[in-house]
């Protein structure tokens, strides 16, 4: 079941996930580390765990495979105190 954002808040997070697919595709690796948390971590379809902030920025490196088209569909979007958010979606590319 889709859950598409709805507060402002949840609306903005979900902004922040695209915009970090959009820096993918362009292998924009400088943003994507401005952008992440060094605390960041992550989960990729098929790995049975999380990857980390240095694993998420080889992902974008010159030797990763290039991303050209993606699909993402958000399942659940919490923002905590307008603060802390974490979003749960799938993802075709």
């Amino acid at each position: 079941m889709s859950k598409d954002p709805q507060s402002e808040a949840e609306i903005s997070l979900w902004k922040q996930v695209v915009s970090l697919w959009e820096m993918e595709v362009r292998q924009d690796l400088e943003s994507i580390q401005k952008a992440l948390h060094q605390n960041y971590s992550g989960w990729v379809t098929g790995k049975d765990k999380a990857h980390d902030y240095h694993a998420a920025l080889a992902s974008v490196g010159p030797s990763a495979p290039r991303v050209l088209r993606y699909t993402l569909k958000p399942l659940k979007i919490t923002v905590f105190d307008d603060h802390v958010g974490v979003v749960h979606y799938t993802y075709e590319a």
